[in-house]
């Protein structure tokens, strides 16, 4: 299976095995993205979001944000 979760400032995408086979890749947290990121000399503007489109600006409806942890 194949999630996509599009938060305020947050895209999230996640594949989940639906059968016990073997995986491709591993688990990289916030910390091994970024350094990943920097030794590819991969460069996220702070302001980015800035210029996205009206409706990606949207904040998430109250009732999806509280079920956020």
């Amino acid at each position: 299976m194949n999630f996509v979760h599009v938060y305020e400032r947050t895209v999230m995408h996640t594949v989940v095995p639906a059968a016990g086979a073997a995986t491709v890749g591993r688990f990289v947290d916030a910390e091994g993205t970024a350094e990943l990121l920097r030794r590819d000399g991969i460069v996220i503007p702070a302001s980015s979001n800035a210029t996205a489109p009206a409706w990606a600006r949207r904040p998430i409806p109250a009732a999806l944000a509280a079920s956020v942890v």
